[in-house]
């Protein structure tokens, strides 16, 4: 078997073996139930950073937004820890996503990736670094954008090295902003967490039908 069909065996071994882990050992069913989840994160140390970590990688890869993992953190640890976790369950998560896209599933991605993430090769690897931390600036690290550098023929350092000088401003911004929201959200009366709850839900649904919308058939 040559290099590259070791790479993809690899991949596709690891990515089921984590898939199959998060549902027997009912990770995702737990996050269905936030404060039993919490409780359990807290009061198991570090192997509940590591089981969050792994349910934060499985899902990020997959496509959920990393964001949904970065923002409850400093609920269940101090925030540096938290903010650590971020960086190495974003940075994990996105390269695999890439890895992914550019040796198993260049098919499929190719499919759900709106046009406009899907630019001209650039001309060397410096502009492919700048145009990497730049999108990271901006987009931060949605998956699409983990999937369209897969196809691409940037190296994978080059891409590893400016996502994390790119992303690392949204680690601590997401991760932090999200702790001071709820700490203040914590102190308001339900009414207000009633409308903070409406505002998530309107904007995930706003964010959902603009990708459809962005994205090929």
């Amino acid at each position: 078997m040559s290099g590259g069909g070791v790479r993809r065996a690899a991949l596709v071994l690891g990515s089921a073996l984590l898939v199959y882990l998060a549902y027997t050992q009912g990770w995702v069913d737990l996050l269905k139930r936030p404060d039993e989840l919490a409780a359990m994160v807290r009061d198991a140390g570090a192997l509940g950073v590591a089981a969050y970590l792994a349910v934060f990688v499985v899902l990020a890869s997959a496509g959920v937004p990393a964001v949904v993992f970065m923002v409850p953190a400093p609920l269940l640890w101090p925030w540096p820890l938290a903010v650590l976790v971020a960086i190495v369950g974003g940075m994990i998560s996105s390269v695999l996503g890439f890895l992914m896209a550019r040796y198993v599933l260049r098919d499929f991605v190719r499919k759900k990736i709106p046009p406009r993430l899907l630019r001209p090769e650039p001309a060397s690897e410096r502009e492919a670094f700048k145009s990497i931390v730049i999108s990271r600036l901006v987009l931060f690290i949605i998956p699409p954008t983990n999937w369209a550098y897969g196809l691409s023929s940037v190296s994978t350092r080059t891409y590893v090295v400016a996502t994390f000088v790119g992303a690392l401003p949204g680690f601590f911004f997401y991760t932090l902003a999200g702790g001071a929201f709820f700490a203040w959200l914590g102190g308001m009366p339900k009414w207000v967490w009633g409308i903070a709850a409406a505002v998530v839900v309107a904007f995930v649904v706003f964010r959902r039908r603009r990708m459809r919308a962005l994205t090929p058939p």
